[in-house]
């Protein structure tokens, strides 16, 4: 597999491969991208959460003032019961302004998608592949190669899998490590006869039904989420300023750990009617800025069988939660969901999966300096860093994995406590918090999330000036451009 420059085939092509794919035409790497589905913007998914680490990162592309304008600010929780009685409304999230500089933002993930290809300069555009689905990846001392379907091979220096929970290049990475631990012999196993065998780090505890539906500013401030919490379940609604996100996540009968039939499933429509079914009485209450409410004297109620009837798209899909235990092996490395799943409650995998990109994009840099490219000072391609990137990978996977493991937690807490798990949970949610002065819930979000969030990585190598400037600065500021020496002599 001998490569006349150093290239990496990033395996995904949804938000976290394209957004990797603008750093590496950044940092001057070469690369192609291959996506399984036949469009890029196929509309799949509802919404995707930006908090300000992954903001940060979008402004060092350039590309932070364009998608700003369609995304929203989430400011506001208002919690409620089942019958629709508001038991708490705290301006918890406008936290991440005071704290970060910047609120955490919500996109439609199918416009997100769009726009972070159409961002794209035409020469990397070029290097994006549709109709790719991946089947085998194979590896050796000098580099990978990537096979579809169709019978097209890309090779390259490093394989990258951006392509969700259900990677393959995350399987070839468990197959080599088996094979290194069973054997000395160089055949490697092939995918289809190793399977998976890393299903213990992935549980599937909750089933998620997503739906997306034209907002209603009559009676949902955007920027606000609403919660409608109940014993085992919650109500998520995420207000927009045309188009509003709900989330229902469920818990499933009996956790299964690492069975097909269980994780990973994606409900058919017809699959997906019946829990819509049982769930569409509940409100999805809001304000209602008209004056008007309901004969009982509680808000005008919005139930979900009304967003279902005006929905754009629905779904749902059992939800894994984990950490992969390995993120490299050899040439390979994943990123993103392929490396960890979270709780979509909290919002924080795509976030998670931006700074996995940055961290992975930092490493191969430093060692490729433009390499391949003709950069100037760059490392020739046969150097040993290059020629073997192991220790590279090794150091990504060193620098994320313990902070994903913290995030996945996080999220993992979040939708017990919010879906009324046992008494405790009822208790802390439905007493503790709303009695609580505005100032602990806050102190509370510092300790879970700002904390973690201030320690986000950048790009070391773009220089620029910082776009967000809170009460706490970042550990790792973005790099100040170096101002001209001036030949101005005594």
């Amino acid at each position: 597999m001998d490569n006349s420059g150093f290239r990496i085939v990033i395996v995904g092509g949804g938000p976290v491969g394209l957004i990797m794919a603008h750093m590496l035409s950044k940092a001057d790497i070469d690369f192609v991208l291959l996506e399984r589905r036949p469009s890029i913007s196929e509309d799949v998914g509802a919404s995707l959460a930006l908090t300000p680490s992954g903001l940060r990162v979008l402004a060092q592309l350039g590309l932070l003032d364009g998608l700003l304008a369609t995304g929203v600010g989430m400011q506001r929780n208002i919690s409620t019961t089942k019958d629709g009685r508001v038991f708490r409304s705290l301006p918890t999230l406008g936290f991440f302004k005071d704290y970060c500089g910047c609120d955490a933002h919500a996109f439609d993930r199918a416009w997100l998608t769009q726009a972070l290809y159409d961002a794209l300069s035409e020469h990397a555009k070029s290097r994006v592949f549709t109709d790719k689905k991946v089947v085998d990846v194979a590896t050796d001392d000098a580099g990978v190669a990537v096979h579809c379907v169709d019978g097209t091979r890309y090779g390259g220096s490093i394989v990258v899998g951006a392509e969700g929970v259900h990677s393959i290049v995350r399987q070839r990475i468990q197959a080599l490590a088996r094979d290194a631990t069973r054997t000395s012999s160089s055949v490697e196993p092939s995918i289809a006869d190793t399977g998976d065998d890393d299903g213990k780090s992935f549980s599937c505890e909750y089933r998620t039904l997503w739906c997306s539906f034209p907002a209603q500013p009559s009676l949902h401030e955007p920027g606000t989420q609403y919660l409608t919490h109940g014993w085992d379940y919650v109500v998520q609604l995420l207000a927009g300023r045309t188009k509003s996100w709900l989330f229902l996540h469920e818990r499933l009968a009996a956790t299964a750990t690492g069975a097909p039939e269980v994780s990973g499933r994606n409900y058919s429509v017809a699959e997906a009617a019946a829990p819509w079914e049982r769930w569409e009485h509940l409100p999805l209450v809001g304000e209602d800025r008209r004056g008007g409410e309901g004969e009982d004297g509680k808000a005008t109620q919005f139930r979900l069988r009304d967003a279902l009837a005006c929905c754009y798209r629905a779904g749902a899909a059992n939800v894994e939660e984990g950490v992969a235990r390995r993120w490299t092996w050899g040439r390979a490395a994943i990123v993103g969901d392929a490396a960890h799943k979270f709780s979509p409650s909290q919002g924080l995998g795509f976030s998670c999966g931006v700074q996995d990109a940055a961290a992975l994009t930092n490493e191969v840099r430093r060692v490729t300096r433009g390499a391949g490219h003709g950069a100037k000072g760059g490392e020739d391609v046969s150097s040993p860093s290059v020629r073997d990137p192991t220790a590279v990978l090794e150091r990504y996977q060193e620098a994320r994995r313990e902070r994903a493991e913290y995030d996945n937690e996080i999220s993992a807490r979040t939708v017990r406590l919010s879906a009324w798990r046992n008494t405790i949970s009822w208790l802390f949610s439905y007493w503790v918090l709303p009695l609580a002065p505005g100032w602990l819930s806050r102190w509370i979000l510092r300790y879970s999330l700002g904390d973690s969030m201030r320690r986000a990585v950048v790009l070391d190598f773009l220089e620029g000036e910082e776009p967000f400037v809170g009460s706490v600065p970042w550990v790792h500021p973005i790099p100040k451009p170096v101002p001209p020496a001036s030949s101005w002599r005594a």
